[in-house]
């Protein structure tokens, strides 16, 4: 069976069942022409711009100083150097207004009994201190070193030693009482110092002189006074370039926030203009997207909202509580609670006793046991306990009123309070 006539790359890799058809196509013969030669672009001998589009492409950036022709002037009647206008002869140039030279003794001594003739000189003279009145000083207050006023000595106390002072006779000479009150109710002295029990000495630091942090290694000072009065010799001058540079850097340097100057010149828009024309606005918007334009029975709840509607899961007893409750009331408290039981029966403080709880809940006594019933006895060792200092005769008295005022009888000790204040005992 006959060879297609094709590439010799391919010859002999596959057999052609119809000699008598010519292949499609076109029979490349040289072994150079591949697609890896297609993809692999000589850089070297790509043809360049020709000159006359060269100036006209965005990536040129042109040479400073040199003029550019437009191509609208192609066919302009007129010397190529014909320039539009008319020049300028100014007398003063910026570089000589800008670099004057320093004035000459002569000048400067003019200039002086110029400004000597005006008030404001005389009274206010420039580097020097007022002197609007014409008051005349004494020699010995011409001396730089002079001070008005009369030396003090230094006293031991400081005025805030007199203000908040720390070892006052006059106060409670007992430091446990006062370490006490600190403790209870943060008592502080004025100026105290907040003592956290360390052992400073052991580390040999004076919490009354030493200060924690790291001082500045190469500290400037006068940075006020240098800021206010800075140096001009370390001031740079001002440089006075080529007009044709700086509109070189204009051209070819991207400002931001600004369009990129092409060149066209001044076109006297305004900052807010807008090229383009403005797309068609839709009614439909952000606002509509995220509140949508639903009818009133689109916004109504749904039938089924609040309803069972899966059969056999429907609550038909509406009295009937489901669940356990928190608060088992309906079972006896045991005689002796388990630590591992935290079933509330009951008898446990609301949330408002946890939040405000008595006053006396730090000495382990709650209100309940003001409620609690007492003996008559017992009375009696409370209130001679608290210092009430009721007779045998007043005590009976007050016990007695105290059993009345009771629901059930029994006296306990804010029914002991109650009967003595309608006794105004």
């Amino acid at each position: 069976m006959a060879l297609s006539p094709l590439s010799t790359s391919n010859a002999g890799k596959f057999h052609d069942f119809v000699p008598h058809i010519p292949a499609a196509g076109k029979v490349l013969t040289d072994p150079l022409d591949n697609v890896s030669r297609c993809m692999k672009f000589d850089t070297d001998n790509m043809p360049s711009t020709p000159p006359g589009i060269k100036p006209f492409r965005k990536s040129t950036q042109h040479e400073a100083g040199k003029v550019l022709v437009h191509y609208g002037k192609a066919r302009d009647v007129g010397p190529p150097d014909m320039r539009f206008g008319h020049i300028n002869n100014y007398s003063d140039t910026a570089k000589g207004l800008m670099g004057s030279k320093e004035p000459s003794p002569f000048v400067e001594h003019l200039r002086n009994l110029k400004e000597s003739t005006k008030p404001l000189y005389r009274s206010e003279p420039l580097g020097k201190s007022a002197n609007k009145f014409g008051i005349v000083l004494p020699e010995q207050c011409k001396d730089p070193n002079f001070k008005f006023g009369t030396s003090t000595n230094m006293g031991t106390h400081t005025a805030k030693d007199l203000i908040y002072p720390l070892h006052d006779p006059y106060d409670d000479p007992d430091q446990a009482t006062h370490e006490r009150y600190v403790k209870t109710h943060g008592r502080y002295e004025a100026a105290e110092q907040k003592k956290m029990g360390y052992n400073w000495l052991a580390h040999g630091i004076d919490p009354m002189s030493f200060r924690f942090g790291q001082t500045e290694k190469n500290r400037e000072v006068n940075g006020v006074a240098q800021a206010l009065k800075p140096d001009d010799k370390k001031c740079t001058s001002t440089a006075v370039v080529k007009k044709e540079v700086e509109d070189f850097k204009d051209v070819t340097h991207d400002g931001l926030g600004q369009c990129k100057n092409y060149g066209y010149g001044e076109r006297k828009l305004d900052k807010n203009f807008i090229f383009g024309r403005p797309g068609k606005e839709d009614d439909w918007g952000a606002l509509a997207c995220m509140q949508g334009e639903y009818t009133l029975e689109q916004q109504a709840p749904d039938p089924d909202v609040g309803k069972a509607t899966r059969v056999g899961y429907r609550n038909f007893g509406t009295q009937r509580a489901f669940g356990v409750p928190t608060v088992r009331n309906d079972i006896h408290k045991p005689k002796l609670k388990r630590v591992t039981d935290f079933q509330n029966y009951g008898d446990e403080a609301k949330a408002e006793g946890l939040m405000y709880p008595c006053k006396y809940a730090g000495q382990l006594v709650h209100e309940e046991d003001f409620a609690a019933g007492v003996s008559r006895e017992t009375m009696n060792e409370l209130q001679t306990e608290a210092g009430l200092g009721l007779g045998p005769e007043e005590f009976d008295r007050v016990y007695d009123r105290a059993t009345q005022i009771s629901p059930n009888g029994t006296v306990c000790v804010e029914t002991f309070r109650r009967a003595m204040a309608d006794l105004d005992l």
